[in-house]
């Protein structure tokens, strides 16, 4: 099986697929960039976390959703979004079993 590259995949979200692709602010008027960066950067840790536990995105949202991994993303953005996204689903893989999730 081949892993597809981010901007392939999609993510169900608040029933609207959302392609995996740099969302442009001409989507919206009201959205400013770094909101947009933001988003766009949780899409792409949504996704990779799914790849590397063996989950589909939806999967992957409902259990960082349950186990307060978003809330951890949008907390330490500023942190996390400077490091190699191994270490934030490492981060994230090890917040959310604290929070009583079982992936490991």
């Amino acid at each position: 099986m081949q892993k597809q590259k981010v901007s392939d995949r999609c993510i169900h979200y608040t029933k609207i697929l959302l392609p995996l692709r740099r969302v442009t602010p001409k989507a919206s008027p009201r959205m400013d960039k770094k909101f947009v960066d933001r988003v766009n950067y949780m899409i792409a840790v949504i996704s990779d976390f799914a790849a590397l536990h063996s989950l589909n995105n939806a999967q992957s949202y409902r259990y960082l959703n349950r186990y307060k991994g978003l809330d951890f993303i949008e907390k330490h953005y500023e942190v996390e979004h400077t490091l190699p996204f191994e270490d934030v689903i490492m981060d994230l893989t090890a917040y959310c079993k604290r929070q009583g999730g079982a992936l490991v």
